[in-house]
């Protein structure tokens, strides 16, 4: 069954201009979808974008998707991506796809419709982890809206803290799914506290040890090092952010 037999029975859906095999449809007021099938019409890349319809954004993405459908869908991974250089506007340097058992959409109304569909969106490289898990990328999905476009990085990191002097600390030996605001907080509440400390992750799996012991001390790859504030906060920023 092709994509297209079922993709154009979706209410007020409309041909995607620029894109051959291509469509737009809005499901809901503010709901913007667009979708592209495969070379072969046997599968589709859907797009979603909240509040902010851009056609011209959704084919440079889905004609990229389209040129990498042997990467983007052939892989067994939470999600696939590929380098990507989006539009003007928008500062996107990856694209990303969902295979269906990840995201699900068309799971309880039209099953075999559902294992059709990668859901694709733009991203950035600091945002995917070498071996995302699942329980990662869910974690993920409840601190940024893929569905917003343009937009800011979310770099992934995980971290572990505990602090004597505000008693709070995170749960268990284990690095948790954390935000760039969290972690900066806490380093930033490290300072004179002894026996405090914030242990972090980035999206290359390096892991940073910061403590106090007469000043911030951090040790990366078995070498430790003093900084001061403003120089613990750019190191933070190039580790998450960096290429």
């Amino acid at each position: 069954m092709t994509v297209r037999s079922t993709v154009e029975t979706f209410p007020a859906v409309r041909a995607l201009e620029g894109l051959d095999q291509a469509w737009f449809w809005s499901p809901a007021p503010g709901l913007n979808f667009y979708g592209a099938a495969t070379a072969d019409g046997s599968r589709l890349f859907q797009l979603h974008t909240r509040d902010h319809a851009d056609d011209a954004f959704a084919v440079a993405l889905l004609a990229h998707a389209r040129r990498h459908e042997d990467e983007l869908t052939g892989e067994a991974a939470v999600a696939t991506t590929v380098e990507w250089q989006a539009p003007a506007g928008y500062g996107f340097d990856t694209l990303a796809s969902l295979p269906p058992e990840v995201h699900q959409h068309y799971e309880y109304e039209d099953k075999a419709f559902n294992a059709q569909v990668f859901v694709v969106y733009g991203g950035y490289r600091c945002e995917f982890p070498d071996a995302l898990t699942m329980d990662e990328f869910l974690a993920r999905e409840r601190m940024v809206d893929w569905s917003v476009a343009p937009r800011d990085p979310a770099p992934f990191l995980r971290m572990r803290y505990a602090n004597p002097r505000t008693g709070s600390s995170s749960v268990g030996s284990e690095r948790g799914v954390a935000t760039e605001a969290v972690l900066l907080q806490e380093l930033q509440l490290l300072d004179g506290v002894e026996g405090a400390f914030v242990e972090f992750e980035n999206y290359r799996r390096q892991v940073q040890h910061v403590r106090w012991d007469h000043g911030l001390s951090l040790t990366e790859d078995g070498r430790t090092s003093t900084l001061t504030g403003d120089e613990l906060t750019a190191h933070v920023k190039a580790a998450l952010y960096g290429a």
